[in-house]
């Protein structure tokens, strides 16, 4: 007898299973493609519109090189003294 119930909560629970990852799959499908149509989208058609640049990608003819240099932080070694 409890061989037939072990076989029947086992059979329920690998369906159970597999029902959860399919919703996830569909689901998390169903999120990332709103959170990109209706936040991503508008941001970056709002930026064209306006003209920015967020990644520097205008190029410039007057300047030598793209090379941004280091912040001065990390040349001071007195922060490390006392950390905390």
């Amino acid at each position: 007898m409890w061989k037939r119930s072990v076989l029947v909560v086992s059979l329920v629970w690998s369906v159970w299973k597999r029902v959860g990852m399919v919703l996830g799959h569909v689901f998390t499908f169903l999120s990332l493609s709103a959170f990109f149509y209706l936040i991503i989208t508008p941001v970056a058609i709002l930026f064209r519109l306006i003209r920015r640049d967020v990644m520097c990608l205008k190029t410039d003819e007057t300047r030598e090189s793209y090379k941004m240099s280091p912040e001065p932080y990390y040349q001071d070694i007195a922060h490390l003294k006392n950390p905390y």
